[in-house]
């Protein structure tokens, strides 16, 4: 609980410093001085559990960004999420870049009609969740959404490279 608020802290109060740390090795300034603070009221806080814990937050803020866009049909924020060579997959259509995705990106896609399983980290740059749609009344689809993020060297951010969703 306390590292969660420590990292929720520090996504707020330093969003820099949380942007930077998706670097490996790199710990930023903020991140030890929280650190530092937790454990002089005497709890053990290990800078790089608290720096993982960070840059998973900082994925999943992405992929929700994602599909809320999305759902708006925002094609705009969509082109400054993802990558190059973005990898799109859904049961109409696979685009393998960003550019191929563009038209897409302005279609809207309808809410879920229920979420069974929420968005969660599956591996370092895979999160997943399950939800259900009704594309027509009386018909229901469980799909797989599964989204993969990857770390970009040069800004030190992350983007989106793959978002795969799967009729189950």
């Amino acid at each position: 609980v306390m590292i969660v608020g420590l990292a929720l802290a520090l996504a707020l109060v330093a969003p820099l410093d949380a942007m930077r740390l998706i670097r490996p090795g790199i710990r930023s300034p903020a991140l030890q001085m929280c650190a530092s603070e937790v454990a002089e009221v005497g709890v053990e806080v290990g800078v790089e559990a608290a720096a993982r814990d960070v840059r998973n937050l900082l994925r999943l803020e992405l992929v929700r960004s994602f599909v809320a866009a999305t759902e708006r049909g925002d094609a705009a924020t969509l082109m400054q999420l993802c990558t190059d060579d973005f990898l799109y997959k859904t049961h109409r259509a696979t685009t393998s870049s960003l550019l191929a995705a563009k038209d897409r990106f302005a279609t809207r896609l309808p809410a879920p009609s229920k979420v069974t399983n929420e968005l969660r980290v599956e591996s370092p740059d895979l999160l997943v969740r399950d939800i259900v749609v009704k594309p027509v009344p009386f018909v229901t689809v469980s799909i797989r959404q599964e989204f993969e993020v990857r770390s970009l060297q040069l800004h030190g951010g992350l983007k989106l490279c793959r978002a795969e969703f799967i009729k189950q």
